[in-house]
Protein backbone atom coordinates (compact mmCIF):
# COMPACT_ATOMS: atom_id res chain seq x y z
CA UNK A 1 0.00 0.00 0.00
CA UNK A 2 1.23 3.46 -0.91
CA UNK A 3 1.58 6.42 1.31
CA UNK A 4 0.00 9.51 0.59
CA UNK A 5 2.72 11.27 -0.12
CA UNK A 6 3.82 8.04 -2.88
CA UNK A 7 0.36 8.84 -4.48
CA UNK A 8 0.31 12.27 -4.63
CA UNK A 9 4.04 11.66 -6.07
CA UNK A 10 3.01 9.49 -8.85
CA UNK A 11 0.07 11.70 -9.56
CA UNK A 12 1.99 14.48 -9.83
CA UNK A 13 4.68 13.02 -12.37
CA UNK A 14 2.35 10.91 -14.10
CA UNK A 15 -0.81 12.69 -14.96
CA UNK A 16 0.82 16.54 -15.73
CA UNK A 17 -1.60 17.22 -18.01
CA UNK A 18 -4.47 17.48 -15.38
CA UNK A 19 -2.71 19.73 -12.91
CA UNK A 20 0.06 21.63 -14.98
CA UNK A 21 -1.99 23.93 -17.08
CA UNK A 22 1.21 26.68 -16.69
CA UNK A 23 3.45 23.33 -18.51
CA UNK A 24 6.09 24.17 -15.63
CA UNK A 25 8.87 22.12 -14.82
CA UNK A 26 8.47 22.16 -11.26
CA UNK A 27 9.96 19.11 -9.04
CA UNK A 28 7.71 17.81 -6.69
CA UNK A 29 8.37 18.70 -3.21
CA UNK A 30 10.31 16.66 -0.89
CA UNK A 31 9.31 18.38 2.43
CA UNK A 32 7.49 20.54 4.48
CA UNK A 33 9.94 23.40 3.35
CA UNK A 34 9.69 22.79 -0.16
CA UNK A 35 6.21 24.10 -0.06
CA UNK A 36 6.25 27.25 -0.12
CA UNK A 37 8.85 27.75 -2.65
CA UNK A 38 6.97 25.34 -4.85
CA UNK A 39 4.09 27.55 -4.45
CA UNK A 40 5.93 30.64 -5.44
CA UNK A 41 7.30 29.23 -8.36
CA UNK A 42 3.97 27.86 -9.30
CA UNK A 43 3.04 30.91 -9.65
CA UNK A 44 5.68 33.01 -11.00
CA UNK A 45 5.29 30.28 -14.01
CA UNK A 46 1.92 32.21 -14.73
CA UNK A 47 3.04 35.44 -14.18
CA UNK A 48 1.14 36.21 -11.13
CA UNK A 49 3.55 35.96 -8.16
CA UNK A 50 2.32 39.57 -7.25
CA UNK A 51 -0.92 38.18 -6.14
CA UNK A 52 0.79 35.76 -3.53
CA UNK A 53 4.08 36.80 -2.64
CA UNK A 54 2.71 38.91 0.38
CA UNK A 55 0.38 36.29 1.65
CA UNK A 56 3.05 33.62 1.34
CA UNK A 57 5.40 35.35 3.40
CA UNK A 58 3.46 35.70 6.68
CA UNK A 59 1.53 32.61 6.41
CA UNK A 60 3.13 29.95 8.88
CA UNK A 61 5.33 27.00 7.65
CA UNK A 62 2.03 24.40 8.51
CA UNK A 63 -0.43 26.41 6.59
CA UNK A 64 1.18 26.25 3.57
CA UNK A 65 2.37 22.80 3.77
CA UNK A 66 -1.54 22.80 4.34
CA UNK A 67 -2.29 24.83 0.93
CA UNK A 68 0.27 22.76 -1.19
CA UNK A 69 -1.65 19.50 0.35
CA UNK A 70 -5.10 20.37 -0.39
CA UNK A 71 -3.87 21.91 -4.06
CA UNK A 72 -2.78 18.37 -5.09
CA UNK A 73 -4.74 16.44 -2.87
CA UNK A 74 -8.04 17.80 -5.01
CA UNK A 75 -6.58 16.42 -8.22
CA UNK A 76 -6.30 12.81 -6.67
Amino acid sequence: MKTLYETMSNYYKYNNIDWNYYLNDLTFPKNINDARKFIDDFYAYAGKSYLIRDILQECETLRVNHTLSVFLLDFL
